[in-house]
């Protein structure tokens, strides 16, 4: 089995680039399920509220520190 085959994403400056809901082969690939709204910057709050809410097993990950991880896993090669 192979990777599914999709069409990029289309972003033309000004309008969102949506999701596809089928890969190349007519698969199902994602859904819209529920509208969130239109926000003009990123409701990371309210994301992680729901994260906490749904994925309560992965309310761990809020400890990590991605910058950190990041210089670990890119040493500065000077």
């Amino acid at each position: 089995m192979g990777f599914p085959l999709f069409k990029p994403l289309v972003f033309d400056g000004v309008n969102d680039s949506l999701f596809k809901p089928f890969d190349l082969l007519g698969n199902a690939h994602m859904e819209y399920i529920r509208y969130r709204g239109e926000f003009a910057d990123l409701p990371i709050e309210r994301i992680k509220n729901t994260f906490r809410k749904y994925y309560t097993p992965m309310t761990d990950l809020a400890v990590s520190d991605f910058d950190k991880e990041a210089e670990i896993e890119n040493p500065d090669p000077s």
